[in-house]
Order: C-alpha cells, then structure tokens, then sequence
C-alpha cells in the first residue's frame, strides 16, 4: 500500500469534486462582497450629508468623511460610543442614537431633526432619517442615518424673513409718506 492517491479512486473524485465547489462558491461570495463593498464605498463618501452606520445599541459604528467634517470630529472621538456619550453637554444631540434604536426595533424608517453641536462651532441641525439594516432573515441588527445639513438653510431663511420684515416697513413707510398732504 501506498501514501499516494489513485485519481481513478471515487473516494477521492467526490472529494475533490466537492473542494472544487467550495472553493467556486468562496471565490463567488468574494466577488459579490467587493460589489457590495465598492457600492458601500460610493455611498458612504458621498459629498453632501453626514451617514452613519450605528449598532443596536445605539452607538457609532462608522460615519464618512462629510459627517465627521460637519461635526469638526476624528473618527476616534465618534466610533463606537453614543451621542450621548460624544456630546454630554447636549441634550437634543442624543437623538440621532435614541432614533437609531428605534429604527432598529420598529424595523421601520424613522424620520426626525437631530441638533448636533460641532467641536469648534455652533449647532448644527440636521433633518434626517434613521432605517434598519437587516439580515437575510429579515432581523434587523443595524441603522443607517441619513442627515442633510440644514443649518446654512436655515439661516437664509432668516435673512430673507428679516429681509421680507424690512421691506414691509419700508413700504409700510412709503405709503405713510404718499398718503401725507
């Protein structure tokens, strides 16, 4: 008898036959995740609002570029804590995890308003959308957060209602003086 193997041996053909599928299928899910990963990666950095992935607790598990710039953070005062816990001198920036939670929970989209104060700067606010990130088997165990930055909005829209008060003086005065003998 002999260490090596017979190739003609049906023992070892649906052996190999058998490694040979698995390693197809292994090669399959690795092709399929970095699909997901690259689609992930466009997302994630996408420019204009802040989005974070949080866990079912409620803390940060990543949050792109854009979101960390808004609040003048690193990812290492963000990751894996709580709003809470990143902003304890605010009490409405805890929101977005409380809302995170819910999401999770409910296994439905929550939409909400999330003032969060930057780092070096005023408070933000955010209009914003938290929705669960779910297994094959439909278990929620994740949420996305979506938040637009609506802060600069919201201060032309005081300056155009100062503007709107202005010009209704003015011409509040106007027909005072016209109407004058």
């Amino acid at each position: 008898m002999t260490d090596q193997v017979n190739p003609t041996d049906f023992e070892f053909w649906d052996d190999y036959q058998h490694v040979k599928r698995e390693v197809l299928m292994l090669r399959d899910t690795e092709k399929r995740l970095l699909g997901v990963q690259a689609r992930y990666n466009a997302w994630r950095d996408y420019d204009e609002d802040f989005v974070a992935v949080m866990d079912k607790d409620g803390r940060f598990l990543d949050v792109n570029p854009r979101g960390l710039a808004l609040l003048g953070l690193s990812e290492k005062e963000i990751i894996e804590k709580k709003a809470e816990e990143v902003f304890p001198y605010h009490k409405k920036a805890g929101t977005i995890s409380g809302q995170a939670v819910s999401a999770i929970r409910s296994n439905s989209e929550v939409p909400f308003t999330w003032e969060a104060p930057q780092k070096n700067g005023p408070t933000r606010l955010f209009r914003a959308k938290a929705a669960p990130i779910a297994r094959r088997t439909g278990k929620p165990i994740q949420a996305v957060v979506i938040a637009r930055d609506l802060t600069n909005w919201m201060s032309i829209r005081s300056e155009v209602e100062a503007l709107q008060k202005t010009m209704t003086g003015l011409l509040e005065l106007i027909d005072a003086k016209i109407k004058e003998p």
